[in-house]
């Protein structure tokens, strides 16, 4: 991760970015004996290259016609080429969109994002590195380094804006619908990543670093305190087997686990409203606002998703029975010490108050951190707009927030619906991609197997081969006799009788 965060060159983060990927394949098939973990491990390495081949292409043109992947260079030679046409299509969108093809499978937007869930299967710390502040803001990262080729196409920035906005709403509803602890806060970081893409397609990049800032903190907050609580209840990953009677073992992380869930949802003040609030704030004082205003309000409407599957955690995990079985409950340890209840309690404070603490620093001084990697486009009007939206405007996602609470009260208390029961096969089942997906991959594995079978077990072994031989000679035979039978070799001797009288009247000419 340094090396992709630190290199100057596009090949050189490349070399990083496909380290980061090596690395979370052998962290998510930690434990290689569990063949789950085997096959979420193969999901996340097949999912990532669909997104690796475009960055390699986008670095093959930029060989091609700038002759560098220097970035720097790249600055400065991209206003002078970008509208160079390629079958009428500008360069600057050709670039772009290869990039944002890697951006999709690295940040595990709507597409390419299944992998992103199954990862669960590697060890909880691994889960934090992953989706807090590594693996999966490497894109996020991308098109912020890379903004002066996304600013130069209107069309990347459009499909930026769907593909976040649509990501966001997606990821959040899903995680309502998931029982699984760790995969709730994973779909979570699947939203969450949707909004630093939706600032990228609104130029925003200041905005979208940092949310990704924030984000870090209460994240790695919600998976470490998820992943002690799970090892406390004895490897329970279910949130409805979590329960009030834990909360006298294990207060810290229990606090700590509401503490991130909070912040998660939008509390006022802390980080994560902060950054978030940037993000849509920034969007309604955009120059896309008159076209945009549909994807703001749905990227909006996610907040109160979001609420709702960190006041469901929360409240299964606090406020209901608690309903492991005796076994669990026999087994129940507190394996409390002083380096994981610290931990807790930095990131807590962190995820508190260090939103607001560099507030400033993002807003007002953002400029600074480019200086030497993009340009802007007017977006110095647009930081300043941002502050004189309409109160109501920046009220609405805290209004999102508590109709949230009071909605999922309502739902779960008066009409006693409970959706984790409804088994619904479309929600439960995450809109049934990965079912559909599992047909494709499993189609074309069967065509790349009958391939494999003809070329290697059939094409090249030894009865083919001496087939192939006993056909070649068999030709070779016949070809010869024809080539010296009678009839040939009368006709080419009349042939050559032919062509002397030409050359002879030629010459009497």
């Amino acid at each position: 991760m340094i090396v992709l965060v630190t290199a100057d060159n596009l090949v050189l983060i490349f070399v990083g970015w496909e380290g980061v990927g090596l690395c979370s394949y052998l962290l998510i098939n930690f434990w290689g004996t569990r063949v789950q973990a085997n096959k979420a491990a193969l999901k996340a390495m097949v999912m990532n290259k669909i997104g690796d081949c475009g960055f390699l292409v986008a670095i093959l043109f930029c060989y091609k016609y700038f002759g560098t992947s220097n970035i720097v260079l790249l600055k400065v030679l991209f206003p002078y080429f970008y509208n160079f046409a390629i079958n009428g299509c500008s360069l600057a969108t050709i670039l772009s969109l290869f990039l944002l093809m890697a951006m999709i499978g690295k940040s595990a937007q709507i597409g390419l994002h299944t992998w992103l869930p199954d990862a669960m299967e590697g060890p909880t710390p691994v889960s934090a590195l992953i989706h807090a502040a590594t693996m999966v803001t490497a894109g996020v990262y991308l098109a912020i380094r890379l903004n002066f080729i996304f600013e130069a196409s209107p069309l990347s920035l459009w499909i930026c804006i769907f593909i976040g906005s649509a990501t966001t709403v997606f990821g959040a509803i899903i995680a309502y619908f998931q029982n699984d602890v760790k995969k709730i806060i994973a779909y979570s970081t699947c939203s969450q990543l949707g909004y630093m893409i939706l600032a990228c397609g609104f130029e925003n990049y200041i905005g979208a670093l940092f949310h990704l800032f924030t984000h870090a903190f209460f994240k790695a907050l919600l998976f470490l305190t998820a992943g002690y609580l799970i090892h406390t209840i004895v490897d329970e990953q279910d949130v409805r087997m979590f329960g009030a009677a834990y909360y006298n073992k294990v207060p810290i992380h229990y606090a700590g686990l509401f503490i991130g869930s909070i912040i998660l949802a939008g509390l006022p003040m802390c980080s994560g409203m902060l950054s978030k609030d940037f993000i849509l704030e920034t969007g309604n004082a955009s120059v896309f606002i008159i076209q945009a205003n549909f994807f703001i309000f749905v990227s909006t409407i996610s907040i109160f998703f979001s609420t709702l599957y960190s006041v469901r955690m929360l409240y299964l995990s606090f406020f209901v029975r608690t309903n492991p079985n005796k076994v669990q409950l026999l087994r129940l340890s507190f394996d409390g010490n002083f380096i994981s209840i610290g931990v807790i309690v930095v990131l807590s404070f962190c995820s508190i108050v260090f939103g607001y603490l560099f507030e400033d620093v993002f807003r007002i001084h953002n400029f600074r951190f480019f200086d030497n990697v993009g340009y802007y486009r007017g977006m110095d009007v647009i930081y300043i707009e941002h502050e004189f939206v309409s109160t109501f405007v920046k009220l609405i996602p805290s209004i999102f927030m508590v109709l949230a609470v009071i909605a999922y009260f309502i739902i779960r208390h008066v009409f006693s619906i409970h959706f984790s029961n409804f088994g619904n096969w479309f929600f439960i089942n995450k809109f049934g991609i990965d079912y559909i997906y599992g047909k494709i991959f499993n189609v074309l594995f069967q065509v790349s197997l009958k391939i494999y079978l003809i070329l290697e077990k059939g094409l090249f072994s030894v009865d083919y081969v001496n087939f192939f031989l006993k056909l070649g000679t068999k030709s070779g035979t016949v070809f010869n006799r024809i080539m010296w039978s009678d009839w040939i070799v009368k006709g080419s001797y009349v042939g050559l009788c032919i062509y002397i009288v030409y050359l002879i009247s030629i010459l009497a000419q």
